[in-house]
């Protein structure tokens, strides 16, 4: 299993999952639902695999997981055309790897 604690994944993870705190939309996602979707996004937009194992350990199905996921890519790319939004800003730092700058490319159906 890919371990992604103090990596830039886990910082683009932490990211992805910040705008969806300020966002009601996604309070139609499980908690769980949103980690493995923003897991997987950091994993694939820093070249790293999702293991179909992983979302069978944590208990989403696949189908959940992608359209939670392209919730999150939505929410990514309006951030980024609000560049001065301050979650935007904040991510955008190279002490947090920069990673609101990250063009997240959808993987497997996420678009």
């Amino acid at each position: 299993a890919a371990c992604v604690q103090g990596t830039r994944t886990e910082f683009l993870a932490q990211y992805l999952l910040e705008l969806a705190l300020a966002e009601a939309s996604t309070l139609a996602f499980r908690p769980s639902t949103l980690s493995a979707a923003a897991i997987h996004l950091a994993l694939h937009a820093t070249g790293q695999r999702w293991e179909a194992e992983y979302g069978q350990l944590i208990g989403v199905g696949h189908e959940a997981m992608m359209t939670c996921g392209r919730a999150l890519v939505a929410l990514h790319r309006r951030a980024r055309g609000n560049r001065d939004k301050f979650v935007w800003v904040k991510w955008l730092k190279e002490k947090r790897g920069a990673v609101s700058g990250i063009d997240i490319v959808s993987p497997g159906g996420i678009s």
